[in-house]
């Protein structure tokens, strides 16, 4: 019995020389920051500590401001929720707005039609078709424009606006034409 309490304690501390001997040769690899690994540290689980022992920091000041009956209070005796103002609203159009594919169509368009022009002038706008914009806007790029056929030049109203004005005068003419008899006819 006494040989056996000796031979158990002998294998504890073989084993825990094997351990002391891992861990050193782990925190020799590990380097200086980790001197010693405890094989509890690893089993031990932290579990996170929320303190909640300070004062409340919530500003309750604006609490009457948010109740819903102080709000319809001043609804009926104003006529106007809080946070809108006098001024008339305003709603955006959006149906005349082009779709994302339009847009990008035409950007594309821009970008081909850039790259037909003459290489002399895609240089002189450092090869950036935006620059074209303020290029042909230039007063004094005008007749290079209109020699490299970009622009046109105007003399006189064409014939073709005329027609196109007077055909729309007739237009405009039989429609009122058309309305006075319509409205007469109403009054029979």
């Amino acid at each position: 019995m006494v040989q056996s309490t000796i031979q158990r304690k002998h294998r504890e501390t073989t084993q825990k020389k094997i351990i002391q001997d891992k861990e050193n040769t782990l925190a020799q690899k590990l380097g200086d920051t980790m001197t010693k690994l405890q094989p509890d540290y690893l089993l031990r689980k932290v579990r996170p500590i929320i303190n909640c022992d300070e004062p409340k920091i919530t500003d309750q000041s604006d609490t009457p401001m948010t109740e819903i009956n102080n709000i319809m209070k001043q609804y009926v005796q104003t006529g106007m929720l809080p946070g809108t103002s006098n001024h008339e609203m305003h709603f955006a159009n959006d149906y005349e707005r082009p779709e994302d594919y339009q847009i990008l169509n035409a950007h594309r368009n821009a970008v081909e039609n850039f790259e037909l022009l003459p290489l002399k002038l895609r240089n002189e706008l450092n090869n950036d078709y935006r620059n074209f914009e303020t290029w042909i806007n230039d007063p004094d790029n005008t007749e290079r424009a209109i020699k490299l056929g970009l622009l046109v030049k105007k003399n006189s109203p064409s014939t073709l606006e005329a027609a196109t004005t007077t055909k729309l005068n007739d237009d405009k003419t039989a429609q009122l034409n058309v309305e006075k008899v319509e409205t007469s006819t109403k009054s029979i």
